[in-house]
Parts: C-alpha cells; structure tokens; sequence
C-alpha cells in the first residue's frame, strides 16, 4: 500500500501511525501534516503554520519518548518516491516540497 502523507492529525488514531510504518507492505512519503509533527516532536517547530489548529493537538498528550519515537519514524519518511509499474514509472511527491525543512 502506497500512501501520499498525512498520516497524522486526521483521526483517533494517530498515535499509532508508529504501527503503521513497520508493516512491510505499508509505504509512504511525507506529508505537510508528518512534517509538522516530526518537526514539533523533535524540537524544531515550523512555526509557519500553527499544527494544534490543525489537528495536532494528541501529540502534546504522548510522553516525550513516545512524541521523539514518532518524530524519528516521521522524519524518515522520503519527500518523493518512484513506483515502477506495468505502464511505467509513476511518481508519488509530498506536498511538503513546498515549505522548507
């Protein structure tokens, strides 16, 4: 399963996004709302865009640990991906190419 970011801040369960990432079949790239939880989870807020009113407010309610771990495991994820098909190459690219890391 291929998937084009977002993978926090739009439901109860994005705490568990961690489960997600390690499934072998599970890909995604990051996207504007991954960046900025691994930004704030990690200390480096992007204070452009203000995350709480947009859905991310559960991370304040993880322990630090828990909020480094899925910053870490959010921060990994690639920004573009290539998928060779039968048609040929298909391009998956994050929205979050337009801000700045």
């Amino acid at each position: 399963m291929f998937s084009v970011g977002d993978l926090v801040d739009r439901g109860p369960e994005s705490d568990r996004v961690l489960e997600w990432l390690a499934r072998p079949w599970f890909f995604s790239i990051c996207g504007n709302h991954d960046f900025m939880t691994w930004r704030s989870a990690l200390g480096r807020p992007y204070a452009e865009v203000d995350r709480l009113a947009h859905g991310g407010v559960w991370l304040g309610t993880l322990a630090v640990d828990e909020q480094r771990r899925i910053g870490a495991g959010l921060a990994a994820l690639p920004l573009a991906m290539e998928l060779e098909t039968a048609a040929g190459l298909v391009g998956l690219v994050s929205d979050t190419m337009t801000t700045s890391i």
